[in-house]
């Protein structure tokens, strides 16, 4: 497939762009991935845009002594290979930054994503039941329930080793 979207890092031009995205997309700027409060607008990552600056997706990171772990992952136009494209500099990211383990943590309704990062040929390593209904504690804003009619409680980890 050819692509008519290129990638390339984060950079502080971006943020409110980004900022925008995260609020439009998580509802805010924090994210809370295993009890943490995470501010996905000022990490770095990558973005998906054409010639003309159009934004297809776009990928935050954060590295600590766990590995390189994806904060946020979004693509507004799946099949088009975006997701895996931003994945991949994901993964090129962390070995650069000598990471061992690429890793993110899901929620139990996102199924597509799910198959999308095991097609990624990354295992599920962990659930952590009802980690969703403690982080509604910190972000309230967390629906209880998806659109596709899932409760959302669980967590769910899932990792690379690279």
């Amino acid at each position: 497939m050819t692509s008519d979207f290129t990638l390339r890092p984060i950079t502080g031009t971006d943020a409110d762009m980004i900022s925008r995205l995260l609020i439009e997309n998580w509802g805010s700027t924090t994210i809370v991935s295993r009890g943490n409060q995470i501010d996905a607008a000022k990490l770095p990552g990558f973005v998906a845009e054409d010639a003309e600056r159009n934004v297809f997706g776009f990928i935050t990171l954060r590295v600590d002594w766990k590995g390189c772990e994806v904060v946020t992952l979004d693509s507004f136009e799946p099949g088009r290979g975006i997701g895996t494209e931003l994945l991949g500099a994901a993964a090129e990211y962390a070995r650069s930054h000598g990471c061992k383990r690429l890793w993110l943590v899901t929620s139990n309704d996102n199924i597509n994503a799910l198959g999308f990062y095991q097609r990624f040929n990354m295992r599920m390593t962990a659930i952590y039941p009802d980690a969703i209904t403690e982080a509604r504690k910190i972000k309230p804003t967390i629906p209880p329930i998806a659109p596709n009619g899932i409760p959302i409680r669980d967590e769910i980890e899932l990792e690379l080793w690279l």
